[in-house]
């Protein structure tokens, strides 16, 4: 059974999610008829081989680019290999990713081109919320610049991006360094001989401190 078979065809298809362990690209090839209005896709992939006759990243990512699609971002699970489980410090090999792929801005643009009215505002108000879940706010401005390019109104997303409220740490002497070292000691507790496995907790901009602890940090440290 095929993806497309199964879809309503009076509600577009805006975002596809896909873990199914090795069958990627069988579900995509499947889903010709989404692909042609869906903005972004999510899919576990596979780098090494885990089942028998899977296709790897390489043909899943040549085909969500003859689509249109850019890969954005990926988070990669790591296995530690047997002869090597009792070393510290080491995260093994690459075995699968979460990636995340976007339609690109000139064939977003040619979509709401080719879009009537209500379909224009229900493709821009898709790819903003795709683009605000993943923290992708540069995404929002290349969409919007594609937009303008094409002579067709942004309105949508450059509200978004000039009312935005970005949460980021101050600047302060030495502050690079200090994230480097926090990101070694963070390895160095989550790679230790007590884990078979390491993956990474997150896939785009999203932070990995709260808006809110960021933002009270900020206040604080703005206040002094």
């Amino acid at each position: 059974m095929q993806l497309d078979s199964v879809l309503d065809d009076r509600r577009p298809v805006r975002f596809i999610k896909i873990d199914a362990q090795g069958g990627a690209l069988n579900i995509l090839t499947g889903a010709l008829a989404a692909l042609g209005q869906t903005l972004g896709v999510e899919a576990e992939i596979e780098l090494a081989p885990m089942y028998d006759g899977e296709p790897l990243f390489g043909e899943v990512d040549a085909f969500l680019r003859s689509h249109q699609f850019e890969l954005v971002d990926l988070r990669p699970t790591y296995w530690r290999r047997e002869a090597g489980k009792h070393l510290e410090g080491t995260r093994g090999q690459i075995i699968f990713c979460d990636s995340l792929y976007l339609l690109s801005p000139a064939a977003f643009a040619a979509r709401v081109d080719r879009a009537a009215a209500e379909g224009r505002d229900h493709l821009c108000a898709s790819v903003l919320l795709i683009c605000d879940v993943y923290g992708l706010v540069d995404w929002v401005a290349a969409y919007a610049s594609a937009l303008r390019v094409s002579g067709l109104p942004a309105d949508l997303l450059e509200g978004y991006l000039t009312h935005r409220q970005p949460a980021r740490m101050p600047a302060f002497p030495l502050s690079y360094h200090l994230g480097q070292w926090l990101k070694d000691l963070g390895d160095r507790l989550v790679e230790s001989s007590a884990t078979w496995g390491v993956a990474e907790q997150r896939l785009g901009n999203k932070p990995r401190l709260g808006r809110q602890l960021v933002r009270r940090l900020w206040r604080r440290a703005a206040n002094r």
